[in-house]
């Protein structure tokens, strides 16, 4: 948000100066844009990828301990101590999210890029 409002100094201070300029409109959406992009991508993408490497290795994970389970039917014998183990962590491990890309991680970006249209449009309206 920092780096948006920043980048937008310039604009806003040279908009009195220079507001019908093409080359200075062109330049502003281009840098708006470019900020924009970059929001999405460093926000959902990075995300997007973390989740398919949770989900990679909490799968590797599953399929390891899936052979270790009793091969046995439950109830007709009782398990051992260390099998109730096994079964309870498979069972934890098997039910826990695997993705990062969350309502928090959608929020921050939504924020950012609510903070980078502020500065455009501040910029915009004194132009």
């Amino acid at each position: 948000m920092f780096g948006a409002a920043l980048a937008f100094a310039p604009w806003v201070w040279l908009s009195p100066f220079v507001a019908q300029n093409g080359a200075y409109l062109t330049t502003k959406w281009v840098v708006a844009a470019i900020i924009l992009l970059s929001i999405l991508l460093y926000g959902f993408y990075s995300q997007w990828r973390l989740s398919q490497a949770v989900l990679e290795k909490r799968m590797a994970v599953l399929r390891v301990m899936e052979r270790r389970l009793p091969k046995q039917p439950p109830g007709t014998r009782p398990f051992t101590e260390h099998e109730k183990q096994l079964v309870e962590l498979f069972t934890k491990v098997s039910e826990s999210p695997s993705g990062v890309v969350n309502a928090q991680t959608l929020a921050s970006t939504l924020v950012s890029v609510a903070a980078v249209l502020v500065p455009l449009a501040v910029a915009a309206l004194v132009r």
